[in-house]
């Protein structure tokens, strides 16, 4: 595997991961809303919550990084 279809791989798990537990807070607290609403305001919140991902260029070659917006430390592939 490359290392570009890992990092696909891992972004659109935490995509995955993140849409669901958005929706099941979403829906168990507000029950009034309707389904829906819920499955987009899911995928917003969930994209929102999304780490970046950034090539950076160093002296030992290309690596990536990813960013969350809530913690501050970076991880380096």
């Amino acid at each position: 595997m490359t290392k570009e279809f890992k990092i696909t791989v891992l972004y659109s798990t935490i995509y995955i991961l993140l849409y669901i537990l958005v929706s099941g807070i979403l829906y168990f607290s507000f029950k009034e809303i309707k389904t829906v609403l819920i499955i987009p305001i899911s995928a917003v919140i969930a994209y929102i919550l999304l780490p970046r991902i950034k090539e950076l260029e160093t002296q030992s070659g290309i690596k990536t990084q990813i960013k969350w917006n809530f913690i501050k430390k970076t991880f380096i592939i």
